[in-house]
């Protein structure tokens, strides 16, 4: 029934003309990291930069129901919400892999909020870049180490916007720790992520469940994607190319 609502408002909700995303407006976007991870299941990735364009309609500072835009986009309401809402955006993202990676990184965009009218939702067009270049560097790391030594920020990110929503619906909560390589423009590529809870004996906590492991480990490296370093260490080792030690709590509340 809530579903049922909620889909109703959107399509009484009218869009404006999309307008090209302009740069003065952009508060985040896709870091190295976050390219970096929606490239990792392609295969083969084109050596040429290929451009995808999507509409993406705006709420608040976030930029949500991205939809293919190759066209130029749609000023048509119905025709927009039909395409924001397709049963078939998961087969369109599995068969285009490119689509997929440049849709997965519009979460990580961040924008000023535009003027809107009442029950008008601004909509802006955006050229997301997908090559061979987005690949992580490879290689040995110049120097490990710990979060305490090599302090973090998300801003303008609210790390709970990452929290996986069927663990917070389920109240979970969990550790992880992850390593991570600082990128050329500080951002945190981070693999083998793992669950992180202190030895104990007897019954795993409450809070403790398991079926959402998955689901926070992914959390964690999506997260910090998005988050960078500081250059340099405490000790004044520069931060690009070090591998850090970082361990997040997930906690509701």
């Amino acid at each position: 029934m809530l579903a049922a609502l909620m889909l109703a408002q959107l399509w009484a909700t009218k869009i404006a003309p999309p307008v090209p995303l302009a740069q003065g407006v952009v508060l985040a976007s896709p870091t190295a990291a976050a390219r970096a991870l929606s490239v990792e299941g392609i295969a083969a990735l084109p050596a040429t930069p290929v451009t995808i364009t999507l509409q993406c309609a705006v709420d608040r500072d976030t930029l949500t129901f991205c939809i293919p835009a190759a066209d130029g986009g749609t000023a048509d309401t119905r025709t927009f919400w039909q395409r924001a809402l397709s049963s078939d955006r998961a087969q369109q993202r599995e068969a285009d892999p490119l689509l997929d990676a440049a849709l997965t990184r519009m979460q990580y965009y961040r924008v000023q909020p535009m003027p809107a009218r009442p029950k008008v939702t601004p909509t802006v067009l955006i050229r997301e870049i997908v090559s061979v270049a987005d690949r992580a560097p490879s290689g040995p790391p110049t120097g490990i180490s710990e979060q305490r030594a090599l302090p973090l920020t998300t801003a303008p990110f609210n790390p709970g916007d990452f929290y996986p929503a069927s663990a917070r619906r389920a109240g979970a909560s969990n550790t992880i720790r992850a390593t991570c390589r600082v990128l050329a423009d500080l951002s945190l590529y981070c693999r083998d992520p793992q669950v992180d809870l202190p030895p104990r004996e007897g019954p795993a906590p409450a809070w403790r469940q398991p079926e959402f492991d998955r689901n926070f480990l992914f959390a964690t490296r999506m997260m910090l994607a998005a988050a960078h370093a500081d250059p340099v260490t405490k000790s004044g080792e520069p931060g690009v190319g070090r591998d850090v030690v970082v361990r997040i709590g997930w906690y509701i509340g």
